[in-house]
C-alpha cells in the first residue's frame, strides 16, 4: 500500500490549485493527485469555446505532465472504487491501495442522466469533459440541425456555438423561462427575446421525451407533441455531485454535495473537501450551498491546502472560506454575469433594476440587509462595485429607494463613501 502525506482525490482546479499550494508551503511533505479522466489539467469552462470554433484545444491545456514532476507531485490516473474516509484509504480498480495522512475530497460532478428513450443513440453530447467536447467537434462537420436541450450556462453557449457555425438550432428548456427561479419572467423574457431574434427558436415549457434514430439521432420527441429533425443533442441539463463512493461512510453528505464548514473541513477528522462536490458553510451570504464554478473552485483548492498544511505542520490559524464566486457567459447579444450566492430558496429580498435588454437584479438579505448575491444581463461595467458590497457584506438597505429611482447610478449610491 502506498503512503503519502496529502492524498487529492480528483485532478480538476480545485484538486490541482489545492496540490501546488500545499507544495509552496511544505517542501517536504508527500503529495498524490488521483484523477480518472485521463488528462492533466485543462480549462473545462473553455471547453465551449473550443465547441464554438474560437480555440484550438492546445489552449485549453492549463498543465503538462512534466509541470507534476517539477513539483514533487504524484499524478496518478485511476479509477476510484472505494474510499473509506476513517483510515483515509482509496481502493483503486487495479486494487492498489492508497492511504493519506491527510484528504481532500474534490471528485467534482457528472453529467446529469438523459434517461429518455433513444437517449443512449450516438449524436448526443454533454460538453462536460474533453473527450466528449472532441466527439462533439468531429461530428459537427455532418450536422445540419442542431437540438439543444435545456436553458442553462452549456444551452446559451451551445447556441452561439449553433450561430457561429451557421447551423440550424433549437432550444428545448423544460422551466418557463432562462433560469427560473433564480431570475424572474421579465428578465427570462429578455433573454428569449435576444436569443430568438437570431432566428433560434425556443420551446419554453417542453423537453426530449424521445430520441429517434438507428447509429445516430434523426430527430427528436417533445412533450409538447413537437417532431424536430436533428444530427445532434446538446445536453444542458445540469449536473450531479459524485457522492457515490462517500454516500454510505461516516463522511457527512446529502443530494448537493460533501458536507463542510467555512474551513472546507469535513465531519471527519483530517478530511477536507473543495470545488464542485463541497456543501459549505458561507460566511458571506450566512447560507450553506454548494457553488459550481471554476473561480470558487480554484480559491476552494487554494484555502483548502493551506488548511491541510497548517494542520499537518501545526503551523497557523485555520483559514474561512470568504471568496465572491463569479461567473459569466457570452452568446451573441447577452454578457450574463452570477455574483455570490443567486441559489434557490435563500433567505433575500429581490431588488430588480431594469432596462432595455438588460437588467441587473440585487439579492439583498432580509435579516442583515447586506447585498449576498447579483445577476446581471449586458451589465459588465458594475460587476467591480457590486463584487466589493457583497465583500463588505454592509447594511444597504436605506440605499433601495435611491438605487430603484436611478439605476443608472448604482456605483455612486453603493459607493462606501455614499
Amino acid at each position: 500500500m502506498l503512503s503519502v502525506d496529502y492524498l487529492i482525490l480528483g485532478g480538476g482546479v480545485a484538486g490541482t490549485t489545492a496540490a501546488e499550494t500545499i507544495r509552496k508551503l511544505d517542501s517536504a511533505g508527500s503529495i498524490t493527485i488521483i484523477e480518472a479522466e485521463q488528462e492533466p489539467l485543462y480549462s473545462k469552462v473553455m471547453l465551449t469555446d473550443l465547441l464554438k470554433g474560437t480555440v484550438k484545444e492546445e489552449q485549453l491545456r492549463l498543465r503538462r505532465a512534466e509541470q507534476y514532476k517539477e513539483k514533487n507531485i504524484i499524478l496518478k490516473f485511476a479509477q476510484i472504487t472505494k474510499i473509506d474516509p476513517q483510515t483515509k484509504t482509496v481502493t483503486l480498480s487495479d486494487s492498489e491501495t492508497v492511504q493519506g495522512g491527510l484528504m481532500l475530497i474534490a471528485l467534482g460532478t457528472k453529467p446529469r442522466p438523459f434517461s429518455v428513450p433513444g437517449g443512449n443513440t450516438g449524436g448526443i453530447y454533454h460538453v462536460r469533459d474533453l473527450a466528449n467536447t472532441r466527439q462533439a467537434v468531429a461530428a459537427l462537420s455532418g450536422t445540419r440541425e442542431v437540438v439543444i436541450v435545456g436553458g442553462g450556462f452549456v444551452g446559451l453557449e451551445a447556441y452561439e456555438a449553433m450561430v457561429n457555425r451557421k447551423i440550424k438550432a433549437t432550444m428545448l428548456v423544460r422551466d418557463p423561462w432562462y433560469f427560473y427561479p433564480r431570475i424572474g419572467q421579465v428578465e427570462g423574457q429578455m433573454i428569449s427575446d435576444i436569443v430568438s431574434s437570431y432566428q433560434v427558436p425556443i420551446s419554453f415549457e417542453d423537453e426530449c421525451v424521445e430520441v429517434v434514430g438507428t447509429d445516430r439521432v434523426t430527430h427528436v420527441k417533445t412533450k409538447k407533441g413537437l417532431t424536430i429533425p436533428c444530427q445532434m443533442i446538446i445536453l444542458g441539463i445540469g449536473v450531479l455531485p459524485n457522492i457515490e463512493l462517500v454516500r454510505s461512510t461516516a463522511l457527512s453528505v446529502d443530494d448537493q454535495g460533501v458536507s463542510v464548514n467555512c474551513c472546507l473541513e469535513t465531519n471527519v477528522g483530517g478530511i477536507w473537501a473543495a470545488g464542485d462536490i463541497a456543501n459549505f458553510d458561507d460566511v458571506l451570504s450566512g447560507t450553506k450551498h454548494t457553488l459550481g464554478n471554476w473561480s470558487n473552485a480554484a480559491g476552494q483548492g487554494m484555502l483548502a491546502g493551506q488548511n491541510m498544511v497548517a494542520t499537518r505542520l501545526k503551523r497557523g490559524d485555520k483559514k474561512e472560506f470568504r471568496i465572491v464566486s463569479a461567473y459569466t457567459v457570452t452568446a451573441p447579444g447577452v454578457t450574463l454575469s452570477f455574483l455570490g450566492d443567486t441559489s434557490d430558496g435563500i433567505r433575500c429580498d429581490n431588488i430588480l433594476l431594469s432596462d432595455k435588454n438588460q437588467f441587473i437584479k440585487l439579492f439583498v438579505d432580509r435579516e442583515r440587509g447586506n447585498l449576498v448575491g447579483a445577476v446581471l444581463l449586458n451589465n459588465p461595467q458594475v460587476l467591480g462595485i457590486l463584487h466589493q458590497t457583497i465583500t463588505h457584506a454592509t447594511d444597504i438597505r436605506d440605499k433601495v429607494q435611491a438605487l430603484k429611482e436611478t439605476p443608472a447610478n448604482l456605483a455612486i449610491i453603493l459607493s462606501p463613501s455614499s
